[in-house]
Formats: structure tokens, C-alpha cells, sequence
């Protein structure tokens, strides 16, 4: 048992704050109720077949339809409009945005999901382009560019390097993923609007 354990507070969720929303439908309502309802019988592991011989006690749970994405396309757009609805990106407020997040598993996939988001807001884009260049070391400057020519080091997508191309539009929202001024607030994880 770790010693930091006494100097966390435990909080307990009691109340679904995206039923108390005041501008949801009934259908919404239900769909969203029934989909909570259903979450804690999952994590209660109130449901599931168990996994026969597991050390881990693993179950098989069936995911309803109606909580499944829809393959390809149709089901990622359907997510974004979930939870960015055309409001919050057509006159985005900070107050909209801060209480939405899509979370992903893996950086492949945010591209994907930030180049659509990014589609789905209004106005004119403006492409940023990185300067890479490879440095060299002692007096191998011209074997370093033949080495590494600007083109293949525009290829790399590495995670702690930000993209070769890099596209903004104004009203977008955007997150830092360094920090740039800790005093000024601008760390790691702010979100803000372009």
C-alpha cells in the first residue's frame, strides 16, 4: 500500500450531469439513462459470461447495437456530432468546449478525428509547415543532407515532434500538448479557441 493513499479525497459521482442538461429530449433522456443504467451493471460485473479457467475472473460482455459506433465514416462522424453538436463548432465559447473532449487510444486516430472536427468548422483553414533539417556534427554537413534529406525527415510522425503540416482555422479548438508559459497558464492539456 502506497503511503500518498491518505492524501487523496475520494469523491463519489452521484448524479449523471448529462441528464440534467436542460435542453436534452426525452428520447435523449432515455437513450442516455438506459446507456448509464447499463454501464454500472458492466462495471458492478453484474453482466457478462465468464471466461472459462481465467486467473483474472474476465468476462465476455455483449455490447448492445445501439451503443456500437457505425463502421468507417458514418460512425465517427455520428461520435463527433454527438459530442460537438453543430452549435459548439459553428460559435464556439470556451464554456462549450471545456465540458467536451473526445478521447483516443491512440495518436493515428486524433489525427483523423481533429482533421474531421476541423472540416466541420466554419471559415478558411491556413496550412502551417514545420523546417526540418537535419544537424550536422563536425565536418559531415553535406553527408548529413544526403543522409537526410528534408523530404524523408517531413515523413516522420513521431510523438514528441509536432507535424510536418499543421492546420488551423480560426474558431477551432485547439490544446496545448507542451507547456509553453507555466506562469501565464499556458501548460500542457489547456485548451483554448484559435
Amino acid at each position: 500500500e502506497s503511503t500518498l493513499w491518505p492524501s487523496f479525497k475520494v469523491f463519489m459521482l452521484k448524479r449523471n450531469t448529462r441528464l440534467a442538461r436542460p435542453d436534452i429530449s426525452l428520447k435523449e433522456h432515455s437513450l442516455v439513462k438506459s446507456f448509464a443504467s447499463w454501464l454500472l451493471t458492466v462495471g458492478d460485473g453484474k453482466i457478462g459470461e465468464p471466461v472459462d479457467e481465467d486467473p483474472e475472473n474476465t468476462s465476455w460482455v455483449h455490447i448492445p447495437p445501439a451503443y456500437c459506433l457505425l463502421p468507417a465514416e458514418q460512425g465517427l462522424l455520428k461520435m463527433i456530432d454527438f459530442i460537438y453538436d453543430q452549435s459548439t463548432l459553428h460559435t464556439p465559447s470556451a464554456i462549450s468546449l471545456q465540458q467536451k473532449a473526445i478521447i483516443c487510444p491512440k495518436n493515428e486516430t486524433t489525427d483523423i478525428i481533429n482533421s474531421k472536427v476541423l472540416d466541420m468548422v466554419p471559415g478558411e483553414s491556413t496550412i502551417y509547415m514545420s523546417q526540418d533539417e537535419a544537424t550536422p556534427t563536425g565536418n559531415d554537413g553535406v553527408e548529413t543532407e544526403m543522409l537526410y534529406p528534408i523530404e524523408h525527415l517531413n515523413t516522420f510522425k513521431l510523438p514528441v515532434f509536432p507535424p510536418h503540416q499543421f492546420e488551423l482555422k480560426v474558431g477551432a479548438p485547439v490544446m496545448l500538448l507542451r507547456n509553453v508559459n507555466i506562469a501565464g497558464g499556458l501548460c500542457n492539456g489547456t485548451r483554448m479557441i484559435v
